[in-house]
């Protein structure tokens, strides 16, 4: 009888979040952009256009059709600006962390609230904390400067059995 180890069926567990990377949001952003470029393009170039002997009307409509453009173009490029990243807020007390998003409305600002007691692993290299979730996924990884903040973190993620 022999044995035979075949490693090409077993599959290594993923640690993060899985998901597709899918280009849609890049070429949206870049469409965006290119929007915005040629709308800017279009407020230029209509001043260029031959039109002296038409009279206040045509000039009146070449300003509003100029600003438009602009404010299409503004407003294009606003929108293919990449989202801030969220903030991370650490409730020593209460002993939870939670990352929130600024820019958001008050009912979408919590992105996810974990209690410290719910966190899988927390890494400490000399003062970073890196946080895992459930999974081993990223939650967040923080650089305390202040030693009082730092050692009061510590002391809260000992008691809570987080690091030995």
């Amino acid at each position: 009888m022999t044995a035979v180890a075949d490693h090409f069926s077993e599959s290594a567990p993923m640690n993060g979040a899985v998901r597709s990377l899918g280009g849609g949001r890049l070429v949206l952003r870049l469409v965006m952009r290119i929007g915005a470029c040629a709308s800017l393009f279009v407020a230029l170039l209509i001043w260029v256009t031959p039109s002296a002997g038409t009279g206040n009307n045509m000039m009146l409509f070449k300003l509003l059709v100029s600003s438009l453009s602009v404010l299409v173009s503004i407003a294009c490029w606003q929108a293919a600006l990449p989202p801030p990243p969220p903030s991370v807020e650490i409730d020593v007390v209460g002993g939870e962390l939670c990352l929130i998003r600024e820019s958001a409305p008050a009912s979408q600002r919590i992105i996810e609230r974990c209690s410290f007691a719910e966190l899988e692993d927390v890494e400490l290299k000399g003062r970073s904390f890196t946080f895992c979730a459930k999974g081993g996924r990223l939650l967040a990884e923080i650089s305390l400067s202040n030693a009082t903040a730092h050692a009061t973190l510590l002391h809260k993620l000992r008691v809570a059995g987080k690091i030995s």
